[in-house]
């Protein structure tokens, strides 16, 4: 019965609410995240530097260097 009840308190939870759980559940498996990393192979651990690391870095975009046609930036 205690169970039921839970359930529902979390189907009536507000937008806000669950906001702020998944938050903390994130923020418990980011500290967490060092000793995870440290159980993956070293082929595991490239592969979720990779996964993530579109969203940590900026993306590197290409710059044209063609100053003969684009002049160099100081009006020349």
């Amino acid at each position: 019965m205690k169970q039921d009840v839970a359930i529902v308190k979390q189907a009536t939870a507000t937008v806000h609410e669950i906001h702020k759980q998944l938050l903390a559940v994130a923020a418990a498996e980011i500290a967490k995240l060092p000793e995870h990393l440290e159980q993956l192979t070293p082929a595991e651990r490239v592969r979720f530097v990779l996964a993530v690391l579109p969203y940590t870095a900026p993306k590197v975009e290409k710059v044209n260097t063609d100053y003969a046609t684009f002049g160099d930036g100081w009006g020349m």
